[in-house]
C-alpha cells in the first residue's frame, strides 16, 4: 500500500491543483487518480471535479475514488458538479474524455460505411468524420467557456478524433490545449513483441504524423537500435515471434506492419487504425467477417462497471489496482497525468502530443495539427525535432491532413459541402456517387446523435 506523509503540493503559494474531468462518469476516471497517487509531490491535496450528465455514474466513480485514496492514505478531494460553468471555476487542468452519442453512435459510425464498401472505424474514414462532426462543436464550446471562466487552464483532450478536436479548438480559441492518444504504448508493445523483449517499460520509441496513422522513426532499448534490428530481422526470426500472436487478426496486422516497414523504412503506429489505408480491401473483408473492433463493447463496459461496483461492497486491493490501471495497464492515464504533472512541476519531460506543427515535421504547414513528442514544462510544449518523412509517406500524410482540414473547416463553417469534398479525396473512396450516397445516408441515420449544433 502506498502511504504519504509530510509531502506538500507543488503550488505552495496557492491552493492545491484542481483537475476537472469532463466526462467524469467514465469508468476510466479512476485510472487518472491512480496515476496521480504515484506523483504525490504534485497531486497531494488536489481537487478532482467530476462533470457528467450521468449523475449515477458520477456517484459510483466518486465513491470508488474516495475509497481508493483513503486506502492509500492519500489526501485528495472529489466533487461532483453537473453545472459545467461551476465545475470550471478555479481549474488548472481540464481533461475531456467523452463519447458524444455514446455506444450507439459508435456502432453507427462503424457499421453504416460497411454497406457502401468503406471500412467502419471511429477515427479513420467516414466514421471518424462523423465522430468529429459530433464532438468538435462540443469541444470548441467547452474551450470558449474556459476562456471566460478559467483562461489560464490547460485543456487536455482525450476524446476522439483528438487531432480534429485539437485543430478546431486552436483555430477558434486562445486556450492552451493539446490532444492526447494512448497509442504510444502500442508502438512500444509492437517492438517488444516482434523482437522478443519483455521489458516494455525501457523501450523508447519516437514517432510523428497524423494521429492513428503515424510512423516510428526511432526505437531504442538500452542502447540497442530496435528499428534497425527489426529492419534486418530475417523471415525465420519474424515467424518465431509472429506465431505467438494472441489472435489471427493480431498476427495479420503485425505481418502487414512488417511489410510496410520493408517498403518504407518506418513502422506504423496503431496498426488497427492505420493498416486500412494501405490494405483496405483485405481489411474490409476481415472486419465484415469478425464484426469490427467494438463488437463486444457493451459486454466489456458492463464487466468494467461490475468490477468497479464490487469494490464499493467489498474492497480488495488487487482488484482495485486493476480498476485504476485498467486501460493499457495504466498507460492511458499515465500520459494525461504525465503531461499535466510536467506542466505543474516544470519538468521538461517528453510526451507525445497533438499540437501545431510549427517547424517540427518537414513538409507540413506550420498550422497543421500533428502528433509528435514534445518537452513539457510550465512554458508549454517544445517539440522534439524529427527527420523528414520518406517521400511516399509524406504524400500520404499530406493527403490525410487535407481531408482532415476540410472536415474541420466544414464543422466550423457549418458547411456540409466540405465533408463531401473530404470524402472525394479520401483514400477509401472508389466512387464519387457512392461517397455522396454514403454521406447522405450517414447524415440521415445519425441525425438523432448529431447534437444541437446542427439543428
Amino acid at each position: 500500500m502506498f502511504k504519504i506523509s509530510g509531502l506538500a503540493a507543488v503550488r505552495t503559494k496557492k491552493k492545491p491543483l484542481k483537475l476537472v474531468v469532463v466526462g467524469g462518469g467514465s469508468f476510466f476516471v479512476p485510472s487518472f487518480v491512480g496515476s496521480m497517487v504515484m506523483k504525490p509531490g504534485i497531486w497531494a491535496g488536489a481537487e478532482v471535479c467530476l462533470n457528467d450528465p450521468d449523475s449515477e455514474r458520477v456517484r459510483l466513480v466518486k465513491m470508488f475514488n474516495e475509497k481508493y485514496v483513503a486506502r492509500q492514505n492519500f489526501p485528495m478531494t472529489f466533487t461532483a458538479q453537473p453545472d459545467l460553468n461551476r465545475a470550471l471555476e478555479g481549474a488548472d487542468f481540464v481533461i475531456t474524455t467523452v463519447r458524444i452519442g455514446g455506444v450507439r453512435a459508435l456502432h453507427l459510425d462503424e457499421n453504416i460505411p460497411l454497406r457502401f464498401g468503406y471500412l467502419g472505424d471511429e477515427t479513420a474514414g467516414p466514421g471518424g468524420m462523423f465522430m468529429a462532426i459530433r464532438t468538435v462543436p462540443v469541444a470548441v464550446a467547452l474551450a470558449k467557456r474556459m476562456e471566460k471562466i478559467c483562461p489560464d487552464a490547460w485543456l487536455l483532450n482525450y476524446s476522439n478524433p483528438t487531432h480534429y478536436i485539437t485543430a478546431g479548438v486552436l483555430q477558434t480559441t486562445g486556450i492552451k490545449s493539446v490532444g492526447l492518444c494512448d497509442n504510444y504504448i502500442a508502438a512500444k508493445n509492437d517492438f517488444a513483441f516482434l523482437l522478443g523483449l519483455s521489458d516494455v517499460k525501457n523501450i523508447k520509441v519516437r514517432f510523428c504524423g497524423y494521429n492513428h496513422c503515424n510512423w516510428v522513426y526511432s526505437a531504442n532499448y538500452r542502447g540497442r537500435d530496435l528499428l534497425k534490428a527489426l529492419k534486418q530481422s530475417t523471415l525465420t526470426e519474424r515467424k518465431k515471434h509472429l506465431v505467438k500472436a494472441k489472435s489471427e487478426r493480431g498476427k495479420w496486422l503485425m505481418e502487414r506492419g512488417l511489410e510496410l516497414l520493408d517498403l518504407t523504412g518506418r513502422f506504423p503506429v496503431a496498426t488497427g487504425h492505420s493498416m486500412p489505408y494501405f490494405f483496405h480491401t483485405e481489411f474490409l473483408k476481415r472486419e465484415l467477417k469478425y464484426g469490427g473492433p467494438h463488437k463486444f463493447i457493451e459486454e466489456v463496459n458492463k464487466k468494467n462497471w461490475d468490477t468497479l461496483k464490487s469494490q464499493l461492497i467489498k474492497y480488495d486491493e488487487e482488484t482495485a489496482n486493476r480498476v485504476v490501471r485498467a486501460q493499457h495497464g495504466g498507460a492511458h492515464a499515465d500520459l494525461a497525468i504525465g503531461v499535466a504533472s510536467a506542466i505543474a512541476a516544470d519538468t521538461g519531460e517528453e510526451y507525445p502530443v497533438n499540437m501545431r506543427n510549427g517547424n517540427t515535421v518537414p513538409g507540413f504547414s506550420k498550422e497543421e495539427v500533428t502528433e509528435f513528442y514534445a518537452k513539457i514544462s510550465k512554458k508549454g510544449c517544445t517539440p522534439v525535432k524529427v527527420p523528414a518523412f520518406p517521400p511516399v509517406l509524406l504524400a500520404h500524410q499530406q493527403l490525410l491532413n487535407t481531408c482532415k482540414n476540410l472536415v474541420v473547416q466544414g464543422i466550423l463553417e457549418k458547411n456540409k459541402a466540405k465533408f463531401l469534398e473530404a470524402l472525394l479525396l479520401h483514400p477509401f473512396t472508389s466512387s464519387a456517387s457512392k461517397a455522396k450516397e454514403l454521406f447522405e445516408t450517414m447524415w440521415r441515420e445519425e441525425e438523432t446523435v448529431h447534437g444541437t449544433y446542427w439543428k
